[in-house]
């Protein structure tokens, strides 16, 4: 039985928290136990908290799930022998690489599957967003990136909250050293709070870019275009930066990407994958602003 939030005493509800974090971890500690002894068929890349049975996560950022982190680079192999998997599942992870990382995850994971192994991805839904900019749609930017959290850190290099401003960092957002790694942030168990001598010169946001320019970018057809253009601000513009979103693709840019590794693509509609998919953990989460595609290493 569920108890209403409204009838909860305040005081009790750190507590409460507190208490629904200990049993999350341990149930994810347990079932990260478990994959030490029974065969792994499924591999996540980059799932951030992502555990269950029979599952491996690739993720760069130690946790409590993760206790031996792996890092994505133009050169990684994957921990598994050629043919052996039947799934990759990848789920808002590959805009977080570079195009080189990216490519090299595609020819590791096709290595991975055995034929007629499946390739599942779940993006940002790019072209819709882009669309969204585009025609104005502000509601759609309300807080479905995590703007919320963020807009403290804006207002020390005086970035507006705008549209544009919301819009950009889906295509492209970095942070500064001063900030620190995001996902470690929201992740690790090892996370001080920044210093106040500095927390004013901590920064996770959009590139920042005049409102001509960001009228320039908006207007073009190609999210890949719209992520390279506002990068390459953000690598001329800014002293020190780490990646947050670094690539983005729209349907089309991503079915030839994929189709270029070998992989055939069997759909990139919706209700079909996840009817063909809905035993796959995590595959509704962020449905509303994601894209998906369902591919297969040919048999």
């Amino acid at each position: 039985m569920k108890i209403p939030r409204h009838i909860i005493p305040k005081p009790l509800m750190p507590v409460l928290r507190f208490s629904k974090r200990v049993i999350v971890q341990a149930w994810g500690k347990s079932i990260y136990r478990l994959n030490q002894f029974v065969p792994v068929r499924h591999l996540n890349l980059g799932g951030g908290l992502f555990v269950a049975l029979g599952w491996k996560n690739l993720e760069g950022v130690p946790s409590y799930v993760n206790p031996n982190p792996f890092t994505f680079t133009p050169e990684c192999d994957f921990p598994f022998d050629e043919g052996t998997l039947e799934t990759v599942y990848s789920s808002h992870a590959l805009e977080h690489m570079d195009s080189a990382t990216v490519g090299r995850a595609l020819e590791e994971s096709y290595r991975v599957l055995q034929s007629g192994g499946k390739l599942v991805i779940k993006l940002p839904d790019f072209d819709h967003t882009l669309q969204c900019w585009k025609e104005g749609e502000a509601g759609y930017f309300d807080d479905n990136w995590g703007h919320s959290q963020l807009l403290h850190t804006w207002k020390n290099k005086n970035v507006q909250d705008n549209l544009n401003s919301r819009a950009a960092f889906v295509f492209c957002g970095f942070w500064n050293d001063v900030y620190g790694d995001h996902f470690e942030k929201m992740w690790s168990d090892n996370n001080p709070a920044l210093d106040s001598d500095v927390a004013d010169k901590a920064y996770h946001g959009p590139p920042l870019a005049s409102l001509d320019v960001f009228r320039e970018i908006r207007e073009l057809s190609s999210p890949k275009e719209v992520s390279e253009r506002l990068c390459n601000i953000v690598r001329e513009t800014e002293p020190d930066y780490n990646f947050n979103h670094q690539n983005a693709w729209g349907r089309k840019e991503l079915r030839e990407l994929v189709a270029g590794y070998g992989f055939k693509v069997f759909s990139q509609d919706t209700e079909f994958i996840l009817c063909e998919c809905k035993g796959l953990p995590g595959i509704e989460e962020m449905l509303p602003v994601s894209m998906y595609l369902l591919a297969q290493k040919p048999e």
